[in-house]
């Protein structure tokens, strides 16, 4: 599982660097000065020390063991011991969180261990390799590890073939691959069953169960794996492990909304844990007690509690813990109206979230303001941290860079669990210590000067190097973050294009069905050969005009594709526009005559209009189009043109029925297609006035539509004037 790590700033002073150089020398002269035959024997046995240390987690000790082997090491020593040194120096690393450098001594020891020509040694390697990849979120590359590891076998060491099955899975369940999880967690469970070693078969049921909870929500199977490794551990006696078991099963219960069964589990974990007096574990335990009470409205008990969880975490320094229960005291305070005080719970929550830089945390924390100020009826300020909650909240759905809660969660009762192993293990050793000479006596006091002051450099490097690999999970964020903006920027141009395709193909339908219809009407009835000649010449002219529709029509089209690609800007000239709506008038003349329509021009003085000819051609004829459309058989269609002071106005006034206010609503605001049936049933598919509505608005124009005081419709088009000269009407 991996660590966040918080960042934390230490640093020696020089006397004190001094002071530590100067007694490693003292115990590096006094080691050399042994048996010099010896020098080999005594390197195994230093690397014994550090094996032996690693095993219990005593990493400060370890790590001054390391610092000592280094000096002793050299290159005639058997491949078979550098290979031991380099493989604990590797794990090392990977213990203390520092992912970077284990992986740079693994690659190095991976060619040493292919000159031994041992299997097994290589597939531990690629094992560790893929473990360290698990710790920076890296999961593909982790499971390529693996598998190499896999390949390479692990021959009868079958504890290092299941911890390899263990990890795989894990990379799975970073990759949100839960059912590859769940095989490979099956596949170990099953292997430590058939060698009945239970303690491990509960530790796995327990891992298959935290999946179905936490990541798939399948409560049900949860529970049944929760259950499992209880009945395992029961058969080991394992207290603590049941323990936790119990502490789970409060969990899921809680999560499924059913609080009474999880007090009474959370009640079972709480007497496991006083017995084996895991004070860590009862820090959880208040932590999930507070939960419970704040989720069924027992203010005064969840603040008890998460105070207790709170004092624990602040006492062993457990960053994640005191995050968490600040911020759920900041909820209870603020479901109080103790506003002032959830207001110190947040902030104390945020400045853990702003030290350790997780995304996630932060978002956690702006939403808990924003709920705060929301409640205390202050919006300017609700609103400025949901929306920093927001911004940051999208960002962790870049790809697959979010940390999971719960992982922090398990990692903080982890750490306390830690401290009290190692607070337990400082004390025995402080017992265990006699005297039995005073040579012996001044060795040792310098010897543990010498480890006092290592560990310290140990820990300062340690938290340096976690701040470093930190900081690179940070970059890694924030690129995935920019690819997926990146991502939505296409999906966007990609949406945009496919509505442009059928836009084009709604407009090809709309302005070329009706004249297309009309000539091929017009053929079947020349084709029939009985006409007059003077028959036959005005189906020929009514058939030229069709096509000559057609040519205008598409060329329309293709004008406002372009404009709609960003390719055509206007081919702006000064135009009279009662000559251009005559020649309008003149294409729509079979359509005017089937219907028994009569056009009227009123014509004020007016200045000439500055515009694209092509694009105002297509705005009058659809304009036109949609008059002739719903003005009633044997009625009237009158065209206006004027000007104001700024505008050029041009109106299509017809005499039908009007529009409906919600449609005439729509019309004026809406960019959609709208479209109705005109008075003879004629269908239209709303794209005419999307074109003629981008291509007035090319020309910083208005387009209104409203209702005339006694019937019908009038359309205007109003089209800012330039300064030319005025033109008389005709």
């Amino acid at each position: 599982m991996r660590i966040n790590p918080l960042k934390f700033s230490h640093s020696l002073t020089q006397p004190m660097k001094y002071c530590y150089s100067l007694l490693l020398f003292m115990v590096t002269i006094w080691s050399l000065a042994q048996d010099p035959n010896s020098n080999e024997s005594h390197f195994e046995q230093i690397l014994e020390q550090i094996e032996s240390k690693q095993k219990v987690s005593d990493y400060a000790e370890a790590e001054v063991l390391i610092k000592q082997a280094s000096l002793l090491l050299q290159p005639t020593y058997k491949k078979e011991v550098r290979y031991k040194y380099h493989m604990l120096r590797g794990s090392q690393y990977f213990n203390t969180q520092n992912s970077v450098e284990a992986q740079k001594v693994f690659y190095e020891v991976l060619d040493l261990a292919k000159e031994l020509n041992d299997s097994f040694k290589i597939a531990t390697i690629y094992s560790y390799l893929g473990s360290t990849y698990v710790q920076n979120a890296l999961y593909k590359k982790a499971l390529e590890n693996f598998e190499t590891s896999l390949e390479y076998g692990f021959g009868n060491h079958s504890e290092s073939h299941n911890g390899t099955l263990v990890n795989m899975a894990l990379a799975y369940t970073g990759l949100n691959q839960y059912d590859k999880a769940i095989e490979h967690l099956t596949t170990v469970k099953n292997l430590y069953k058939d060698s009945e070693d239970y303690q491990n078969v509960a530790i796995i049921e327990n891992n298959i169960g935290e999946i179905y909870r936490s990541n798939i929500e399948d409560y049900s199977r949860a529970k049944a794996h929760y259950w499992r490794a209880i009945e395992a551990n029961n058969k080991v006696g394992d207290k603590m492990a049941l323990g936790m078991n119990y502490h789970n099963l409060g969990t899921l219960y809680l999560e499924m909304g059913k609080t009474d069964s999880a007090l009474i589990f959370a009640n079972q974990s709480r007497e496991y844990k006083l017995v084996q007096g895991d004070e860590g574990g009862l820090a959880t335990s208040d932590y999930l007690f507070g939960t419970i009470y704040l989720e069924t409205g027992k203010y005064d008990l969840a603040i008890q509690h998460f105070n207790q969880s709170l004092s624990v975490c602040k006492k062993y320094e457990i960053m994640e813990g005191v995050y968490f229960n600040s911020l759920e005291l900041g909820k209870v305070y603020a479901a109080i109206n103790q506003f002032a005080k959830s207001q110190e719970m947040y902030e104390q929550s945020n400045e853990i979230a702003e030290l350790s830089g997780d995304v996630q945390l932060k978002a956690d924390v702006n939403f808990g303001f924003y709920e705060l100020y929301k409640k205390q009826n202050r919006p300017a300020e609700a609103l400025v941290y949901y929306e920093l909650a927001q911004s940051l909240s999208d960002s962790l759905n870049a790809l697959k860079a979010k940390q999971n809660l719960e992982e922090l969660r398990t990692q903080y009762e982890a750490d306390l669990a830690e401290t009290e192993n190692m607070m337990l293990r400082i004390k025995e050793k402080a017992m265990m210590q006699e005297l039995s000479s005073q040579k012996w006596l001044l060795f040792l006091s310098l010897t543990s000067m010498l480890l006092v002051m290592i560990g310290g450099m140990w820990l300062v490097r340690t938290l340096k190097q976690r701040n470093a690999a930190y900081e690179v999970q940070k970059a890694a964020k924030a690129e995935l973050a920019m690819n997926y903006l990146e991502l939505k920027k296409s999906e966007e141009k990609l949406e945009h294009s496919n509505d442009f395709k059928n836009n084009i193909l709604s407009v090809l339908g709309h302005d070329l069905r009706s004249p297309l219809a009309t000539t091929s009407s017009l053929l079947r009835t020349l084709s029939i050969g009985s006409l007059t000649e003077d028959e036959q010449k005005e189906l020929f002219g009514e058939l030229k005009k069709e096509i000559d529709i057609s040519l205008v029509s598409l060329q329309e089209i293709l004008v406002w594709s372009r404009l709609q690609m960003d390719e055509l800007g206007k081919l702006t000239e000064i135009i009279k526009p009662e000559d251009l709506l005559k020649d309008v008038v003149e294409l729509h003349e079979y359509n005017l005559r089937d219907k028994g329509l009569h056009v009227k021009f009123n014509v004020e003085s007016h200045k000439g209009l500055s515009a694209d000819i092509n694009q105002m051609r297509s705005i009058f004829s659809n304009l036109l189009s949609n008059s002739i459309k719903f003005s009633p058989i044997d009625s009237d269609i009158t065209i206006g043109i004027a000007e104001n002071d700024e505008h050029v106005l041009i109106s299509f006034r017809d005499n039908g029925k009007g529009i409906s206010k919600e449609v005439l609503e729509n019309l004026n605001t809406r960019t959609n297609r709208i479209t109705e049936a005109g008075t003879m049933g004629e269908n239209g598919t709303g794209i005419g006035l999307r074109i003629v509505k981008d291509f007035i608005a090319a020309h910083d124009g208005t387009l209104t539509f409203e209702n005339n005081a006694d019937k019908g419709t009038t359309v205007v088009v109003s089209i800012p004037k330039k300064e030319i000269r005025e033109l008389n009407p005709t």
